[in-house]
Protein backbone atom coordinates (compact mmCIF):
# COMPACT_ATOMS: atom_id res chain seq x y z
CA UNK A 1 0.00 0.00 0.00
CA UNK A 2 2.97 2.30 0.32
CA UNK A 3 3.15 4.38 -2.78
CA UNK A 4 5.30 7.34 -3.48
CA UNK A 5 2.36 9.64 -2.91
CA UNK A 6 1.61 8.15 0.47
CA UNK A 7 5.26 8.56 1.46
CA UNK A 8 5.19 12.14 0.20
CA UNK A 9 2.06 12.95 2.17
CA UNK A 10 3.49 11.34 5.30
CA UNK A 11 6.69 13.36 4.92
CA UNK A 12 4.66 16.53 4.43
CA UNK A 13 2.50 15.76 7.45
CA UNK A 14 5.56 15.10 9.61
CA UNK A 15 7.07 18.41 8.57
CA UNK A 16 3.82 20.17 9.36
CA UNK A 17 3.66 18.51 12.76
CA UNK A 18 7.07 19.88 13.55
CA UNK A 19 5.95 23.35 12.54
CA UNK A 20 2.75 23.13 14.55
CA UNK A 21 4.68 22.22 17.66
CA UNK A 22 6.92 25.28 17.30
CA UNK A 23 3.95 27.66 17.14
CA UNK A 24 5.45 30.47 15.07
CA UNK A 25 4.46 31.72 11.63
CA UNK A 26 6.79 30.55 8.92
CA UNK A 27 7.08 29.15 5.41
CA UNK A 28 8.65 25.78 4.72
CA UNK A 29 9.58 24.14 1.43
CA UNK A 30 8.76 20.44 1.64
CA UNK A 31 10.89 17.84 -0.14
CA UNK A 32 9.50 15.37 -2.64
CA UNK A 33 10.40 11.72 -2.82
CA UNK A 34 13.34 11.00 -5.16
CA UNK A 35 11.04 8.95 -7.38
CA UNK A 36 8.83 12.05 -7.88
CA UNK A 37 11.34 14.84 -8.46
CA UNK A 38 8.82 17.11 -10.22
CA UNK A 39 6.55 17.37 -7.16
CA UNK A 40 6.93 20.55 -5.12
CA UNK A 41 5.20 21.66 -1.95
CA UNK A 42 5.27 24.58 0.44
CA UNK A 43 3.51 25.05 3.74
CA UNK A 44 2.87 28.36 5.43
CA UNK A 45 1.64 28.46 9.00
CA UNK A 46 0.23 31.58 10.58
CA UNK A 47 -2.12 32.36 13.45
CA UNK A 48 -5.35 34.33 13.40
CA UNK A 49 -6.43 36.83 16.06
CA UNK A 50 -8.01 34.00 18.10
CA UNK A 51 -4.81 31.95 18.17
CA UNK A 52 -6.03 29.34 15.67
CA UNK A 53 -3.38 27.91 13.39
CA UNK A 54 -3.93 28.62 9.69
CA UNK A 55 -2.30 26.25 7.23
CA UNK A 56 -1.72 27.13 3.59
CA UNK A 57 -0.43 24.00 1.85
CA UNK A 58 0.43 24.28 -1.84
CA UNK A 59 1.44 21.20 -3.80
CA UNK A 60 2.25 21.20 -7.51
CA UNK A 61 3.11 18.67 -10.18
CA UNK A 62 1.47 15.62 -8.62
CA UNK A 63 0.42 12.74 -10.81
CA UNK A 64 -3.28 11.92 -10.89
CA UNK A 65 -4.06 9.41 -8.14
CA UNK A 66 -5.43 6.89 -10.62
CA UNK A 67 -2.02 6.80 -12.33
CA UNK A 68 -0.29 5.57 -9.17
CA UNK A 69 0.73 1.95 -8.72
CA UNK A 70 -1.59 0.66 -7.38
CA UNK A 71 -4.16 3.23 -8.54
CA UNK A 72 -5.82 5.44 -5.92
CA UNK A 73 -8.78 7.80 -5.98
CA UNK A 74 -7.51 10.75 -3.92
CA UNK A 75 -4.67 12.24 -1.92
CA UNK A 76 -4.84 12.71 1.83
CA UNK A 77 -2.88 15.08 4.04
CA UNK A 78 -2.86 14.17 7.71
CA UNK A 79 -1.81 16.77 10.26
CA UNK A 80 -1.34 15.76 13.86
CA UNK A 81 0.35 17.44 16.79
CA UNK A 82 3.45 15.47 17.76
CA UNK A 83 2.19 14.98 21.34
CA UNK A 84 -1.25 13.70 20.30
CA UNK A 85 -1.82 9.95 20.25
CA UNK A 86 -2.19 8.32 16.87
CA UNK A 87 -5.84 7.58 16.11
Amino acid sequence: MKTTRVKYCVAAAMALLTLLSVGCARRVDLKAEPSQPAATATAELTHDKNGNTLLDLRVKHLARPRRLTPPRSAYLVWVQHRFSPFV
